[in-house]
């Protein structure tokens, strides 16, 4: 039995979905990595396009 367009629709949600979660992963790497480099929360907030502060708070442990 096929599938209906709308759980084609549905499932295909999930595919960028998991591709998001898989950069948001290797972002938190990097960020990681220029932090044991010496980049400082503004320097990465500044890439990143938001504050010191919400850069801490999203990446900080």
């Amino acid at each position: 039995m096929a599938k209906d367009k709308k759980q084609e629709a549905l499932e295909a949600i999930g595919w960028p979905l998991k591709a998001i979660k898989q950069e948001e992963a290797r972002l938190h790497g990097y960020v990681q990595l220029a932090r044991n480099e010496g980049a400082s929360w503004t320097e990465i907030g500044k890439v990143i396009g938001i504050s010191k502060q919400a850069a801490q708070q999203r990446f900080g442990k």
